[in-house]
């Protein structure tokens, strides 16, 4: 498995450290701040597709302070993160040459996340409800 690491900037300028994974099947982002990960993102891709098998930021994360026992708590959503991980997955479906990104959003997800299926579409992606769970879709043109 390959390996890449570089740095992604937030909403406000923040710098995240930013690894990704990757073999001919595996694709893994993982988001860090200040050495704490606050977000990732796991998808497979097969020859003609990528299949998005969850993508999560960080609702509280805790910064730890060096000297002194305080624990703060700091929500990462609503930051950009979400977009940058999924920009790299498009980046990636399309380096590769697959026809379109693919997953299920689950109800746990869209309760926690009241505005998910509108954040999907808002980034192009197609939103289906034929099959009881949300299916997500997003074609890539080549």
């Amino acid at each position: 498995m390959s390996e890449r690491t570089f740095e992604v900037l937030d909403r406000e300028g923040k710098p995240y450290r930013c690894d990704v994974y990757t073999d001919d099947i595996t694709f893994i982002i993982r988001l860090y701040y200040l050495r704490e990960r606050v977000g990732h993102l796991y998808a497979t891709f097969s020859e003609s597709e990528a299949k998005l098998n969850d993508i999560h930021v960080e609702t509280e994360m805790p910064i730890r302070q060096f000297f002194g026992l305080r624990v703060r708590h700091i929500n990462k959503r609503r930051q950009g993160l979400g977009n940058v991980m999924l920009n790299l997955l498009i980046k990636e479906a399309y380096a590769r040459a697959c026809s379109r990104i693919t997953g299920w959003v689950i109800q746990t997800d869209i309760q926690e996340t009241p505005g998910l299926l509108s954040w999907y579409r808002r980034r192009g992606f197609s939103v289906s409800l034929d099959n009881g769970e949300p299916e997500i879709c997003y074609i890539i043109n080549s």
